[in-house]
């Protein structure tokens, strides 16, 4: 690719030299030609001025006048001027410039045999009838022969001049054309160089890659085209064989762990979402959950069905961690989530499981229940003792703050149901303190500020893109393992 480029970038460069010298020539005859047809005007100028000098001397013979006398001094100044320019103009051209040696003597012959004689001869005293006749003799037939022959001269070279620049304005025009012709060559020759060296192999790339991204780990990646696209496909091929090495990894660990550690596999699969939950029109809810130590989170959430428009989501936040958390999260789930597919609203069905629980001891959970609408957006909701979810609209963000205590903390507490309203085009954000306590290296929390900004920075409507967004802007500030179980629900509601 780069050598036909270079070549054809080369014939541009030196056709262009070439265009640029025919122009500086083409330019140098033009001004040549310029100053060849002033030379001529010159040349006639003189010719003009000697024939005043004849006719004031003629004048000066017949009637003794001064002022013929004067108008021949001024005609001989400007013979002197004119024949200078000449010289100027015709510097460099020898032949010329032989003439105008040669035209000068002629005149200098008349002037000093007739001329200066014609003048003495009135100033003694003698009839000017007598002396006027030898004015036009011979001598000065002479100096007409050489000016004409002066300005024929000139006219040649002028004519010469003229087929030469005419000659060198159609080599530049064909020069001209030949580098258009060079530019579009290399013009399309950069095209199909860059497609072929560079588009192509970066498009069968990054289809590869994308193939890789979208869980397809079969097929080996390979890098085609120039030795630096090779070497970024031989890269890829190494991290999708290390994927596929710690899937096969996760996979016998995964294995293992239901084989020797059925009971903590039976509390991940119970305490897993409920797949392919039936959403009513307009509704979309989204969760990420990760737990921060093995499989097994404290976390849980949830989406029960009420009826053709109703949906509950519940998000809990067991503390600790590990199979006893898992063990409690699971006791909980099981008494609260038939408690609200009864029918009972968010604050009756924590009261209820609380009943049913009694007392707790130490253990406490915090827990977000929303009951949606999905037709009409309205929604009860209890909090309890868990970070506000916030509500996302077009005139801020509304916090859904607590209704009651934390869940098993003081027994006998109650919890109230509270109301808002979830207009289309808002998005709602349950989320449990795991997301908001993440620590960087500094030792600074990501925080609610951080959180809302997070939101409002992902861009997204799509609630599957504005989870991960937010997941990975959360595990950038912090790490990619989190220190405490982290859930995060995004609902949205379009019109």
């Amino acid at each position: 690719m780069f050598a036909l480029v270079a070549l054809l970038a080369g014939l541009v460069v030196a056709n262009t030299v070439l265009s640029l010298a025919y122009e500086a020539r083409l330019t140098e005859q033009e001004q040549e030609q310029t100053n060849l047809h002033q030379t001529a005007l010159v040349s006639e100028r003189l010719l003009r001025s000697l024939d005043g000098q004849v006719v004031e001397v003629r004048g000066y013979a017949l009637t003794g006048a001064e002022m013929f006398l004067n108008g021949y001094a001024l005609q001989r100044l400007e013979e002197l001027r004119l024949l200078d320019e000449l010289r100027r103009r015709l510097a460099g051209e020898d032949e010329l410039l032989r003439r105008v040696d040669r035209l000068e003597a002629a005149i200098f012959a008349w002037r000093v045999r007739v001329a200066d004689r014609v003048i003495a001869a009135v100033r003694a005293g003698r009839e000017g009838g007598e002396i006027e006749a030898g004015v036009d003799e011979p001598l000065f037939e002479a100096v007409r022969a050489d000016a004409r022959g002066l300005t024929r001269s000139i006219d040649a070279r002028l004519d010469g001049i003229r087929v030469l620049v005419a000659e060198s304005r159609d080599r530049l025009d064909r020069q001209l054309l030949v580098n258009a012709g060079l530019a579009v060559l290399l013009l399309a020759g950069s095209v199909w160089s860059l497609r072929h060296w560079i588009t192509v192999p970066v498009a069968q790339l990054t289809a590869q890659v994308r193939r890789v991204a979208s869980g397809n780990l079969q097929e080996p990646v390979q890098g085609t085209g120039p030795v630096e696209f090779e070497m970024l496909g031989h890269d890829v091929e190494l991290m999708r064989r290390r994927i596929v090495d710690d899937l096969e990894k996760t996979q016998r660990a995964v294995e293992a762990l239901e084989q020797n550690a059925p009971l903590v596999s039976s509390l991940r699969s119970q305490l897993r979402a409920t797949d392919n939950a039936t959403l009513p029109d307009g509704l979309r809810i989204v969760g990420r959950l990760e737990p921060a130590h093995g499989v097994l989170a404290g976390d849980w959430y949830d989406v029960i069905t009420i009826d053709d428009h109703c949906v509950v989501l519940t998000v809990v936040d067991v503390c600790g961690h590990g199979a006893q958390a898992g063990l409690r999260a699971l006791w909980l789930k099981h008494l609260l989530v038939p408690a609200l597919a009864m029918g009972l609203e968010p604050g009756e069905a924590l009261n209820w499981v609380a009943g049913q629980m009694g007392d707790t001891g130490e253990w406490f959970a915090t827990c977000v229940i929303v009951e949606i609408d999905a037709k009409s957006g309205r929604c009860g909701y209890a909090n309890a003792g868990h970070p506000p979810p916030l509500l996302f609209g077009p005139d801020g963000v509304e916090e859904l703050p607590a209704t009651g205590p934390l869940f098993g903390a003081l027994p006998g507490q109650r919890w109230d149901t509270a109301h808002t309203r979830l207009s289309a085009g808002q998005m709602l954000a349950v989320y449990t303190d795991g997301i908001t306590e993440t620590r960087n290296a500094a030792g600074d929390e990501f925080g609610d500020d951080r959180l809302i900004s997070c939101f409002r920075a992902v861009g997204h409507r799509d609630p599957a893109a504005i989870a991960d967004g937010v997941m990975q802007t959360v595990h950038a500030f912090g790490s990619e393992r989190l220190n405490d179980d982290a859930t995060l629900a995004v609902v949205t509601r379009s019109g």
